[in-house]
């Protein structure tokens, strides 16, 4: 009786077995819902990942376009100075030019009133020429 109740038991156990665990299928389904949900974590991922790479590139867009604009300023500074300079040389030119004018008059309206020889206007220097 005792085999016959062994032979029974594993029975039983067998019968228990094929109903309390997974099977193939089940296995395999878990298997690929598993993988469905590392697949999506890594999509998630992936897109983040794209979506800071874009925020990023629009930001060194943002970037470059403030330092075209920087550089354009800059060159536009730099034609205005050098245009300053030309202007302060013209005008260091022309204070000269008329210092030595005055110079000249001051020297003809002390001969004049020595009663030295002046040379007459049509014999002095056009102003375009100074």
């Amino acid at each position: 009786m005792s085999q016959e109740k062994n032979i029974a038991q594993k029975g039983m156990d067998k019968v228990k077995h094929m109903f309390t665990e997974p099977t193939t299928t089940e296995k395999a389904v878990d298997t690929v819902t598993h993988a469905t949900h590392k697949a999506q974590h890594a999509s998630d991922h992936i897109n983040t990942m794209e979506q800071e790479a874009a925020d990023r590139a629009t930001d060194l867009a943002e970037r470059a376009e403030e330092a075209k604009a920087v550089a354009s300023a800059a060159a536009e500074a730099k034609t205005m100075v050098e245009g300053a300079k030309q202007n302060s040389e013209k005008a260091a030119e022309a204070t000269e030019n008329v210092k030595n004018m005055s110079q000249d008059a001051t020297d003809k309206i002390k001969a004049m009133a020595s009663g030295k020889p002046v040379k007459q206007p049509e014999q002095l220097e056009p102003l375009e020429k100074m």
